[in-house]
């Protein structure tokens, strides 16, 4: 990854290195699951698999096609990242509740989920979603 000066894709208004860029080299710095939850949503613009796949919590990592997950987001054009809720249910789990906008194949689309995430590796992972 080369240094990216651009406003970060998340929608916080931010430069990506300060934002989103820090959390793609040291998942460690993700202070919540709000903030892990942005940086998966810039990974998948950006299309950093490897930062798919180990943000994603391993009880549930065989789940995820990091070739079938690339291959899908390179296709579509990503266009906002709308964050609906964020609750921490204790220090170690925590659910954000959003929007992904995207368009595939000329039509506009959107991803709604409301999304699991877990600390007990030490750091914020992505465990599994329920669908809207």
């Amino acid at each position: 990854m080369g240094v990216n000066y651009q406003i970060c894709p998340c929608g916080s208004g931010s430069i990506y290195t300060d934002c989103c860029g820090r959390i793609h080299i040291d998942i460690n710095t993700a202070n919540n699951a709000l903030e892990l939850m942005r940086a998966r949503y810039v990974a998948f613009v950006y299309q950093y698999g490897d930062f798919l796949e180990i943000s994603h919590h391993p009880s549930t990592r065989s789940n995820f096609s990091k070739r079938k997950t690339m291959k899908w987001a390179k296709s579509v054009e990503w266009l906002k990242l709308e964050i609906l809720s964020f609750s921490e249910l204790n220090e170690m789990i925590a659910n954000v509740l959003f929007k992904a906008y995207y368009i595939e194949k000329g039509k506009i689309e959107f991803i709604y989920e409301h999304s699991t995430f877990n600390k007990d590796l030490g750091y914020w992972t992505y465990v599994d979603y329920l669908p809207i």
